[in-house]
């Protein structure tokens, strides 16, 4: 049986020098049939260097519309990019993935095909969002894993600073069975000082 496959996704718009850092952290990462797709708030000419640079056909950039808000319509634009039954990666331009990140995944996608998977990530405060609750301001938007079903994806409020969190709740209202916990910060905002401890290794259902 083939690893699941990751399309991951990164909004961004220009001057934002941790972008090189992040999408070099998720290409260490990619397997040979995984993609991360660069979505520009309209033209980001860095981006597209970076990409052209790189030189991996898994790694793509794309002019995305032009909206200056938080990246959610750049979200919503690569999603409709991604391949079918991939698994949804959000990453944002200044989200950096530990080394463990798409291994913990694969496992725990493996173990419970078809759901999606959730994990733990440190904000921009340095605290560790680990309360496994889908409320607003208790988990993080990049945080949500799950399969492109499109049928069964929620979408983004382009015009709401919330609209990750909308993203969550209206896909989960489309019938997806329980989420599977991974209990693992495997992702954090750069630049950000962990403050509260890593809650341990393992996964449930």
């Amino acid at each position: 049986m083939s690893a699941p496959r990751i399309t991951a996704i990164t909004p961004t718009c220009p001057n934002r020098p941790s972008l090189a850092r992040a999408v070099g952290a998720i290409r260490q990462q990619l397997g040979p049939d995984d993609r991360q797709i660069i979505v520009g708030d309209g033209p980001v000419p860095a981006a597209r260097d970076l990409v052209a640079a790189l030189a991996d056909p898994r790694i793509s950039y794309v002019e995305g519309p032009h909206t200056h808000f938080w990246g959610y319509a750049q979200r919503e634009y690569g999603m409709k990019l991604a391949n079918l039954g991939h698994y949804l990666f959000w990453a944002d331009d200044d989200n950096l993935v530990r080394p463990n990140c798409f291994t913990e995944l694969r496992k725990a996608m493996a173990e419970f095909p078809g759901r999606p998977v959730c994990y733990y990530m440190v904000n921009r405060e340095g605290f560790v969002y680990n309360f496994e609750q889908f409320q607003k301001g208790l988990i993080g938007g990049p945080m949500f894993v799950c399969p492109n079903f499109p049928d069964r994806l929620g979408s983004f409020n382009t015009g709401r600073y919330e609209s990750d969190f909308d993203f969550i709740t209206s896909t989960l209202k489309k019938g997806w069975p329980q989420s599977v916990w991974v209990r693992q910060v495997l992702m954090e905002i750069d630049g950000a000082r962990e403050r509260n401890p890593n809650p341990g290794p393992g996964h449930v259902g």
